[in-house]
């Protein structure tokens, strides 16, 4: 798994593309949702991705000045139907971040 780098007080753009095979396909009511999770496991945020089209979703996350410095896990989930007799289930994707402090140039 990549790690990719941002510093704190900024925003951050998280982005999770749902497929089906090679085809793009939205979850249940075109719901995906977001919870991020700091260093120290405490929830973040839980909401709503925004729908850019099908099966792609994003979110912007804004940190503090005084956000803990480490590895975030953003978790992706959303509910799919898989017909009778599993009716819904979720899916999820896992990506990690490592927030740093403003680099000075």
């Amino acid at each position: 798994m990549t790690v990719t780098t941002w510093e704190r007080e900024n925003s951050f753009k998280s982005k999770v593309e749902w497929l089906s095979g090679s085809t793009y396909v939205d979850p249940s009511a075109n719901k995906s949702f977001i919870k991020v999770y700091d260093p120290e496991g405490n929830l973040y945020i839980s909401h709503s991705g925004i729908r850019e089209s099908t099966g792609i979703y994003h979110y912007y996350v804004s940190t503090q000045s005084n956000a803990t410095l480490g590895l975030w896990k953003i978790q992706w989930y959303a509910y799919f139907t898989y017909e009778s007799p599993f009716s819904y289930l979720m899916k999820s994707e896992t990506e990690v971040i490592d927030l740093v402090d403003v680099q000075q140039t």
